[in-house]
């Protein structure tokens, strides 16, 4: 079942690091085989003299499953996607300390102090840009971020303009290994953003967070590609095509 859930959420742009992917494995090898050898005894008894005397029967004692991380984290980023395209408002702040795991495995979502409304000529625009993210289409991300959006950098270098709203609305290896600071300065260094949409800021801000807390338990996101069904649902909805023809 856990396979099946890994490998889909791969298509869907959640991929578990490797590394880490093997450590979660040897864990759970490791903590089954603990628990077996733990509870030998137990069962032992259960299967000879629990049998007879059934008012003797041992509990057995085993560690709790560790959450699924990528499930959690998958849900997550269908649940901002649906506020963020679909609702047009979110929550701008959804740090770790905003998410509650509860004991029946639920999430809860709380602090909405940071709740974002976004109209709907700026969802689709986000929209259109989401699309040509996950289809991977550098110059149409550079084209949208620049004549749509609405963003104007001081040389209005394409790769610039798509660099930036890959890592903003997407991924993180665009960055070329430089940790978000550097990739930041770096960007400053190339062309300077002069403009900057405040109504993407936010939105930004939301894909940034989830992905950091992926990387936090060794998890890569693409964004774009877990959002992207949302978008083009909207993008049905109001009867356009990804290139804002209406179909």
């Amino acid at each position: 079942m856990e396979e099946e859930h890994r490998r889909e959420i791969e298509r869907r742009g959640l991929v578990a690091a490797s590394r880490q992917d093997l450590r979660i494995r040897a864990y759970h090898a490791a903590t089954l085989a603990i628990d077996f050898a733990r509870n030998a005894p137990a069962m032992l008894w259960n299967v000879t003299v629990g049998l007879v005397w059934r008012g003797s029967r041992r509990g057995y004692t085993w560690t709790p499953v560790m959450v699924n991380m990528a499930a959690m984290l998958d849900l997550l980023l269908q649940v901002h996607a649906y506020e963020v395209l679909i609702c047009g408002c979110f929550n701008g702040d959804p740090h770790p300390g905003n998410i509650l795991l509860m004991p029946d495995g639920r999430l809860g979502l709380i602090d909405y102090g940071s709740c974002v409304n976004m109209d709907n000529e700026t969802r689709v625009k986000l929209a259109r840009l989401i699309v040509a993210l996950a289809k991977g289409t550098p110059e149409r991300v550079s084209q949208i971020s620049a004549e749509e959006m609405g963003v104007v950098t001081a040389r209005m270098l394409p790769e610039i303009h798509y660099r930036s709203a890959a890592f903003w609305y997407d991924r993180d290896d665009v960055t070329n290994g430089m940790n978000v600071h550097k990739f930041l300065e770096w960007l400053h260094e190339q062309d300077p953003i002069v403009k900057l949409p405040d109504e993407f800021v936010m939105a930004g801000r939301v894909s940034v967070l989830l992905r950091g807390m992926g990387a936090a338990f060794g998890l890569k996101v693409s964004v774009a590609k877990a959002w992207v069904g949302y978008a083009e649902e909207l993008l049905r909805s109001q009867g356009l095509s990804e290139g804002g023809v209406r179909v």
